[in-house]
């Protein structure tokens, strides 16, 4: 037999169920596990300077970062270049020099303290 302190517990925990379901099926987006998934993304790191037109890979992470953090904004794209795919371009304007990560860089660029990150 199930006692009512039981039974309490069971329909506190299916509310919470109904709620989270509720607020799902409304569309509201919650929270994701933080930085957990830049240590899912498979392969290199990659950054890749673009200035007028030529497209330059940089090796130094570190400073790959730095760069990138100065710029006014990163925005997400989609670009297949010779050295691999971007997913991120970070650039104070049009005709400036263009930062463009793929999603590995950028994840772990974003947990740097300079980003503001860990």
């Amino acid at each position: 037999m199930v006692s009512l302190k039981q039974w309490q517990i069971i329909n506190v925990s299916l509310g919470i169920v109904a709620v989270l379901l509720g607020v799902h099926f409304v569309g509201v987006d919650l929270p994701s596990a933080g930085e957990a998934r830049a240590a899912v993304i498979w392969g290199e790191p990659l950054c890749v300077v673009q200035y007028d037109g030529e497209y330059t890979e940089l090796q130094d992470m570190a400073r790959c970062c730095l760069e990138a953090r100065q710029q006014l904004q990163c925005v997400p794209v989609s670009k297949t270049l010779s050295s691999g795919t971007v997913q991120w371009s970070c650039q104070t304007g049009k005709r400036t020099v263009e930062y463009l990560l793929n999603s590995k860089a950028y994840y772990s660029c974003r947990g740097l303290p300079i980003w503001g990150g860990r």
